[in-house]
């Protein structure tokens, strides 16, 4: 199974300010969904409550694993170890 995948960062900030010091205070490499496109409801339909809320989908949009089962909050590791499977 390839490992290959890319992080993309949503953000749930209160304003494009405070979503640009994020990024610049945790150095984040990755890309960023503009903060005006991230309450899309595209998006939305994977968004959680909880932070932080990892989803992993595949290349056709399936959620392989999430922090949520159904509006249970379960945190970030059980994507993360789907990650390390």
């Amino acid at each position: 199974r390839s490992q290959d995948f890319e992080v993309i960062f949503v953000s749930r900030d209160r304003s494009e300010r405070d979503m640009q010091m994020y990024i610049a205070n945790d150095r984040m490499p990755w890309p960023a969904v503009r903060f005006s496109q991230a309450r899309s409801n595209l998006l939305n339909r994977y968004a959680g409550n909880g932070i932080p809320c990892l989803v992993i989908l595949d290349e056709s949009g399936s959620v392989v694993a999430s922090s949520y089962d159904g509006d249970t909050y379960l945190g970030p590791g059980k994507p993360l170890q789907a990650l390390a499977e």
